[in-house]
């Protein structure tokens, strides 16, 4: 291992030392193999590394761009050599979905800070929704695996050492359906999922959320939310004022809340799509025209972030941040590494999306960007995101955009190769596997697809989809590290394509062998239930290793439910072939029925086109929870 020895670096020791064991290096002052310098840059964006012999420099504007400086020093030895960068972003880093079931323990987020450091970037989010701890509220967040203050303390300083500042990302209008199911909320319940605006109870609530977080976080940055509300107003606000302007109702409730974050020193940042909704027909477009009240209506003390995740066209990207312009001169922008379609990452969309998008950022001088790390099913392990939170780094710290320098620096500091994780998404194109920029997510849809109804055997037709998963199975069953911190996720993976090998088209030829009465393949079919009942209780065994090794146990039942049901219907088949078997007049009415597609297929188009649907839409035509009104709206 080899030996560094540094100078001037005394702020930066405890950051040092964490990074230390994956750089593969020691301190060692009295007989190193290098000494290495620290010099403060007056420009916050330089980073310049230079190496001449065995005496090292690293030249940083701030102390995340020192651990960059750090990895390409340890990347690069060898020769003689001098590297200059110069950020295009103040502010870069990721926000991680902390909200739907999975929430990271302490130490993942400190093991991603690590790599975050090394990458170079400087901000961490956790999306919160109400996943920590406000005082008088002992409902909110109640067990989903919430934050503590003492834990968000113990993250918020390690990320000092490295560099990175931790921001709080909370919701204060809608997306939040889990607290408001509640009937401690009752009274400040607008809808399902949105707060009761201008009720003093709500604004009571929201300002104990600010007075946790001030005792929570020494950033007084803040991610207010405030996005996606389009029932504001319809819900028990209706009931209560019989009347609904919802564009003024988003404006008082902003200010209020906004009053509340200045009242506790927090500098909010909001999602800016609200305010192109208030503007009229076009909704998120640059085609959005402004009048006078709407931009007299967006704060000037309140950051706009524009959040676009699909979009590969540059030039859009360019257009909606003049847009932004014309109502704000704080612009930040937020893209998305895509981990919220099914259990794989879908990089083909994340790479050419985020191209476009930080290209355009760089050109029109947005001086902060994030990453968005989402979930939805809590089904791809987020660790995933890495290699496309490496992309985000590289392009800011050289205004370029180069994958072969992506890759070889995420492999470097993870051990992990990139392309093992980049093509995970390989198990989502059964059809063409050439076209990689649309976004399909069978995974999701076959492992959830009941083996009698169905729902979803349409879109399995003329896919082969045994074969196709066979294979990929098998090629997995190699790739990824052997150990470490991305282990298990690969796992998982592994364990998932073992079940979709057998199970992805199982419907289709039970539908078959039945149509046609062929006993002899309904008892084949009748066997290989046992063996997809044995692969199903594997995955489930496999994922819950997986997820307790990253996360808070909260969360996990409902894939231990969703597995649960999955074995319980072979069990059923068995049932009702046993019947059949004995009597071959003995109607099973779910395979009497014709298959029809989930969703219409374009002409011309694959069967498999995009499912977004849950587990419990996907699993059956019929009710899975009972419809009712009671203290649904308050």
């Amino acid at each position: 291992m080899v030996k560094f020895s540094f100078n001037n670096a005394k702020e930066l020791l405890g950051g040092i030392l964490e990074v230390a064991d994956i750089l593969k290096f020691e301190i060692d002052d009295a007989a190193p193999d290098f000494y290495i310098t620290a010099k403060k840059a007056t420009d916050k964006k330089i980073l310049n590394v230079a190496l001449k012999e065995n005496c090292a420099t690293i030249e940083y504007g701030e102390k995340a761009s020192f651990f960059r400086g750090l990895m390409l020093l340890c990347k690069n030895m060898g020769n003689d050599f001098q590297i200059n960068e110069k950020r295009s972003f103040k502010t870069n880093g990721a926000m991680f979905d902390m909200s739907r079931n999975s929430v990271f323990k302490v130490a993942t987020v400190k093991e991603i800070m690590k790599y975050m450091s090394l990458m170079g970037l400087n901000m961490f989010m956790l999306y919160t929704e109400d996943t920590y701890e406000v005082e008088g509220y002992k409902y909110f967040g109640h067990m989903r695996g919430r934050y503590t203050k003492k834990q968000i303390s113990e993250i918020e300083e390690f990320g000092e050492m490295l560099g990175i500042e931790l921001v709080p990302c909370i919701q204060l209008l809608a997306h939040l359906t889990t607290a408001l199911r509640w009937d401690a909320f009752a009274h400040m319940r607008d809808t399902h999922d949105i707060l009761l605006a201008d009720d003093e109870r709500t604004y009571e609530f929201i300002d104990q959320m600010f007075l946790s977080l001030s005792k929570m976080y020494k950033s007084r940055r803040v991610h207010i939310g405030m996005d996606e509300a389009a029932f504001l107003g319809q819900g028990r606000y209706l009931d209560k004022n019989k009347y609904c302007n919802k564009s003024e109702i988003f404006c008082r409730h902003l200010n209020r809340c906004r009053e509340k974050a200045l009242k506790y020193g927090f500098k909010p940042m909001m999602w800016s799509d609200m305010f192109f909704e208030m503007a009229g027909e076009f909704g998120y477009s640059s085609e959005t025209q402004f009048s006078d009240t709407v931009k007299k209506s967006v704060p000037k003390d309140v950051e706009q972030v524009y959040w676009s995740y699909d979009c590969t066209d540059e030039g859009t990207y360019a257009s909606m941040l003049e847009k932004h312009r014309e109502i704000t001169d704080n612009v930040i922008f937020a893209g998305g590494i895509w981990t919220w379609s099914g259990p794989c990452p879908k990089y083909a969309k994340t790479i050419a999306a985020s191209k476009a998008a930080l290209s355009a950022c760089i050109k029109k001088n947005v001086s902060e960007v994030f990453a968005t790390i989402w979930h939805n099913g809590a089904e791809c392990p987020l660790v995933f995101s890495l290699p496309g939170l490496m992309l985000f780094a590289e392009m800011d710290y050289t205004g370029k955009f180069d994958m072969k320098t992506v890759k070889e620096n995420f492999e470097f500091i993870t051990g992990v190769s990139a392309d093992d994780i980049i093509n995970l998404e390989a198990a989502d194109y059964p059809a063409d596997n050439s076209d990689r920029a649309i976004v399909r997510n069978p995974t999701r849809y076959f492992l959830y697809n009941d083996p009698l109804a169905g729902l979803l055997d349409k879109h399995a037709e003329g896919l082969n989809l045994s074969d196709f998963y066979g294979k990929i199975s098998n090629m997995y069953m190699e790739k990824g590290p052997k150990s470490g911190f991305f282990f298990e996720a690969f796992e998982y993976y592994r364990a998932l394509l073992n079940v979709l090998s057998v199970k992805a088209d199982f419907g289709l030829k039970l539908k078959k062998a039945y149509d046609e009465k062929n006993i002899s393949d309904l008892k084949i079919l009748y066997d290989l239930t046992y063996e997809i009942e044995k692969r199903v209780e594997k995955l489930n065994a496999v994922h819950r290793k997986s997820w307790l090794y990253y996360n808070k146990s909260c969360g996990f039942e409902v894939h231990d439910m969703i597995y649960g049901a999955i074995k319980s219907r072979f069990q059923t088949t068995r049932f009702q072939l046993d019947r059949f078997f004995d009597d071959v007049t003995y109607i099973i009415d779910e395979l009497e029925e014709e298959r029809l597609p989930f969703v219409n297929i374009p002409q011309g188009d694959t069967p498999a086109v995009f499912i977004g649907q849950r587990f419990t839409r996907l699993y059956s035509a019929n009710v899975v929870s009972t419809v009712f009104n009671d203290n649904v709206l308050g």
